[in-house]
């Protein structure tokens, strides 16, 4: 199966997702599965969203094929440049790239499924692969608020500020990508093993909305 693509439906008081959330599973084998995997995806972004603001989140991308992914993704604007994960030292699996919808700056989720799909173990029956996706899932959804939190601050700036010479361009890549991560960290203090657990993981499934594809 190449594409499945979704969206939510109205969602419940504290949840911050967008309720026309979009999701896209790339490459899966089965439609079934697909559409499973989505559902419970939705369910575990909802809680999440209860301690990290997803109000600008512009869709989800679960890709097998991930660096396609990557490639194919559309920002929004005109650009040459492409999309990479990360490779040599560290194995990029997910990304929270900048787009611009409609005038109107957001952040879209890419994952590898190979890699993040390990959250969807049961609840109660959580193995040692769970909480490192869990918290790299988390991590990402904090690029969400941060990037919102930046753009209210200083508007016109992120995908449109054009720098005068390459010196500035360059300084400015570092400069943001240094604050994107730091300004994260903080919002993950909530998502400790012990914390997650406490929350309604095991209620999570069935919460309104979770039906994420159509």
């Amino acid at each position: 199966m190449q594409d499945e693509e979704g969206k939510t439906d109205e969602l419940p008081q504290g949840v911050t997702i967008p309720s026309d959330l979009q999701f896209s599973a790339r490459m899966f084998a089965d439609e079934d599965y697909a559409k499973e995997a989505m559902y419970k995806l939705h369910s575990v972004l909802s809680v999440i969203s209860q301690s990290i603001d997803l109000a600008n989140l512009d869709g989800v991308t679960v890709a097998f094929d991930y660096d396609e992914a990557l490639a194919d993704l559309d920002r929004g604007y005109e650009t040459t440049y492409t999309l990479t994960a990360t490779k040599g030292v560290a194995i990029g699996v997910a990304m929270a790239p900048t787009v611009i919808r409609n005038g109107v700056i957001k952040t879209h989720l890419v994952l590898n499924a190979n890699y993040a799909l390990s959250i969807l173990e049961e609840p109660g029956e959580e193995t040692e692969y769970f909480w490192q996706p869990l918290h790299l899932v988390a991590h990402e959804c904090a690029h969400v608020e941060v990037t919102a939190a930046f753009d209210r601050s200083f508007p016109g700036f992120l995908l449109q500020k054009t720098h005068s010479n390459i010196l500035d361009n360059m300084r400015w890549q570092v400069i943001l990508a240094t604050w994107d991560e730091y300004a994260a960290s903080p919002a993950l203090s909530d998502m400790t093993p012990q914390r997650v657990t406490s929350k309604p993981w095991s209620r999570c499934w069935a919460i309104p909305g979770a039906n994420a594809m159509s």
